[in-house]
């Protein structure tokens, strides 16, 4: 049997004011950002990450969209009313979401994913 559903799913817009330097490292990371890591200056890191390759080119963060989006799918019916509309309307839309939203959506849930 896989992990429970969380009661909120951590999807939404990401705040990088809220984000510790640890935090900022770890999505830089998961984006390849060259030479990312806790000792990089928080602007710097900020920078980087606000900006990521445009839409629509192939990246390593799709392999976390597939993922993301068959996770959504399958719970879909449990997880609906939890996502931003904003993000999702009707269906997981993942490839219409920056990387930077991607990671941070898959970092949140990566746990409930089985």
């Amino acid at each position: 049997m896989g992990a429970r559903i969380p009661k909120r799913l951590l999807i939404g817009p990401v705040d990088f004011d809220e984000m510790n330097n640890t935090e900022l490292a770890q999505l830089a990371l998961m984006n390849e950002i060259p030479g990312a890591g806790p000792h990089v200056p928080r602007a710097k890191l900020i920078h980087a990450l606000k900006t990521l390759k445009e839409l629509g080119t192939q990246g390593a963060m799709d392999r976390c969209r597939n993922r993301l989006i068959a996770f959504l799918i399958a719970k879909w019916d449990i997880v609906e009313m939890q996502v931003p509309k904003e993000l999702c309307g009707k269906h997981p839309r993942c490839y219409g979401c920056p990387d930077i939203q991607v990671a941070m959506c898959y970092r949140e849930n990566q746990r409930w994913m089985t």
